[in-house]
């Protein structure tokens, strides 16, 4: 499948710091036996016997990187805003203790959420504002548009220590489905008449959980972080 803009920031590399050693080895793992199987399949003069193995073991690479339905059942509703979906993680993975998770929402109508399905990442003023950026500029969707734009513009101007751009995880549609599903009974009746979950979204933002602080950080800081969140 070919790669577009929009989905260029979705590989994030950083997301691998949130990874346990084992999950590490896991991957490795299913990356040597990928390599193997491509190996094998260039160097078989034309045997396609491998092609099995090579399909599998993409499949797995992948899937070691998705959330996906089974993963659903740990992410419980905290709240929303116009465009967003907030959930939290409340199982056992180390990857994402501590860790909530931002999911795109859509309008259940055409005309019921104006604004909140706009793919113009970028208007032509900000295009020229933020040209030197060429990350941000070359996004084509608004919402990866607005994780750049942290990620290169204010975490450099506030330092990485007071800034969480987050990462785009990459999510499956029955992941999607199955939340929807949860958390639908908690969210308010206004919200759900009007909206739902994105399932044609193949990704959501993961970042830190900022209510979770130790002592002596601002409650501004706070108030700040959670009213950028939810927008």
């Amino acid at each position: 499948m070919a790669m577009d803009d929009s989905h260029s920031s979705l590989f994030n590399l950083g997301i691998l710091d949130t990874l346990t050693q084992d999950e590490l080895h896991e991957i490795l793992d299913s990356y040597d036996a990928f390599c193997n199987a491509t190996q094998s399949l260039l160097g078989g003069a034309g045997d396609l016997s491998y092609g099995a193995q090579f399909v599998s073991h993409v499949h797995t690479l992948f899937m070691e990187l998705t959330l996906t339905e089974q993963d659903a059942a740990h992410w419980v509703y905290i709240g929303e805003g116009a465009a967003n979906i907030v959930v939290s993680y409340t199982g056992s993975s180390p990857s994402y203790i501590g860790k909530v998770m931002r999911i795109r929402k859509s309008p259940r109508k055409a005309s019921a959420l104006p604004g909140v399905r706009n793919t113009i990442a970028l208007s032509p003023h900000e295009r020229l504002i933020w040209k030197e950026v060429h990350e941000l500029i070359s996004s084509s969707d608004k919402e990866n548009a607005g994780q750049l734009y942290v990620d290169h513009v204010m975490k450099p101007l506030l330092g990485s220590k007071y800034v969480d751009a987050g990462s785009h995880i990459l999510v499956t549609k029955e992941f999607l489905m199955t939340v929807e599903k949860n958390v639908d009974s908690q969210r308010p009746a206004s919200r759900v008449d009007v909206s739902q979950v994105d399932k044609q979204c193949d990704f959501a933002l993961l970042m830190s959980d900022h209510s979770i602080f130790p002592q002596g950080i601002e409650t501004l800081a706070l108030l700040l972080t959670i009213s950028l969140f939810f927008i």
